[in-house]
């Protein structure tokens, strides 16, 4: 169950924040085009492998429901998915930064393409939240909802890297000495944290919701 706002009804995103929207997406959908076609075009990259990273797939998320929230109303639906892109990108950020070193040692690392999906999408992404925050209350249990996507995409690389031998990242290789033990125990691991990241974004906004609704009921 969620609960609307009582007596103002949620605003529609000044036209700032819908052009601001618009331009992320598209440097978003840029960046990703630009690096899948540099791997496929130049490096012979295989186009499944090119598109089967956690951080194309995250910010092709994230830019589609940037479009969706610039050009449509606010509704309970829309911010549910917006609440997940928020997670999934600020996981691509953290991901990147510290279990990939910030892609320090990494070849062929374009830097505004870079910049555009670890950097500037997760903090666009949360401002974005904090600035227009859910027209309705979010609960636990819809937030931990946002999970799915992760778990289907580590049951996905790890079955389909036993097929094509090929996996995007080197903690959910289980090709080491040790095999899945340790891939295992990093989805584990992951799945934890993702799940409290996922109840903060959604208490995050509740409170920014609030605390919108009751500036609005003030004035």
């Amino acid at each position: 169950m969620t609960r609307p706002l009582t007596g103002t009804p949620p605003r529609s995103a000044g036209p700032w924040l819908s052009g601001c929207r618009a331009l992320l997406a598209v440097a978003a959908f840029t960046a990703v085009g630009w690096d899948v076609g540099h791997q496929i075009l130049l490096s012979g990259v295989n186009p499944v492998d090119a598109l089967s990273y956690f951080t194309m797939l995250s910010n092709l998320f994230g830019a589609t429901v940037l479009l969706w929230c610039a050009a449509a109303a606010p509704s309970s639906r829309r911010d549910r998915y917006r609440g997940a892109a928020v997670v999934y990108l600020i996981v691509t950020g953290i991901v990147f930064a510290t279990l990939m070193g910030g892609g320090e040692g990494m070849e062929n690392v374009n830097p505004w393409s870079n910049a555009v999906l670890h950097q500037i999408m997760p903090v666009a992404l949360l401002l974005d939240w904090l600035t227009d925050p859910p027209a309705e209350r979010i609960t636990v249990r819809q937030s931990l909802w946002w999970l799915a996507f992760p778990t289907l995409y580590a049951a996905w690389i790890l079955v389909r890297g036993q097929v094509v031998d090929w996996y995007p990242y080197m903690f959910l290789d289980p090709r080491g000495p040790d095999g899945f033990t340790p891939v295992i125990q990093n989805i584990a691991g992951m799945a934890a944290a993702v799940a409290v990241l996922a109840v903060a974004v959604s208490w995050i906004g509740n409170l920014r919701r609030a605390a919108s609704h009751k500036t609005a009921a003030e004035g």
